[in-house]
């Protein structure tokens, strides 16, 4: 047998975080248009909930002022959210060519078009260049 702890998102831990912050000395409250924050005598933190507000506290207690993301965190971000919508929604970017016509799909499975990071759209660009040279 497993000691592996899972703990999902869901109502159930909203009064845990909201415990928690308490106990590490956030006095947390309601504020406009639907957020809370979470406030100490050195730090303020607003999010959507107990949990958000938690993870911003974890977040800073980790990086401390240094907490923004650099430009490589940005970019595994951004792939990772981009293999999110693939993995929920289906997603198709693809360019063929076929009896002399060049062919490009580029939607997701509910219509919306494709984001691609530049590593993403260069790939895309050759095989369109590619299409295009077997095209003619």
């Amino acid at each position: 047998m497993s000691n592996r702890t899972v703990i999902g998102t869901a109502g159930n831990v909203l009064s845990a975080s909201l415990a928690t912050l308490r106990s590490l000395g956030y006095a947390v409250k309601h504020i406009d248009n639907g957020l809370c924050m979470a406030e100490n005598e050195t730090n303020t933190f607003i999010g959507e909930d107990a949990l958000c507000l938690l993870g911003l506290v974890k977040l800073h207690q980790e990086r401390g002022s240094a907490w923004r993301p650099t430009d490589t965190e940005v970019d595994a971000c951004l792939k990772f959210e981009r293999e999110q919508t693939i993995a929920t929604y289906g997603e198709r970017a693809e360019v063929w060519e076929a009896q002399g016509t060049v062919h490009v799909l580029c939607v997701t499975s509910l219509g919306d078009p494709i984001e691609m990071i530049a590593d993403e759209a260069r790939e895309f660009a050759a095989k369109l260049a590619k299409a295009i040279s077997d095209a003619e």
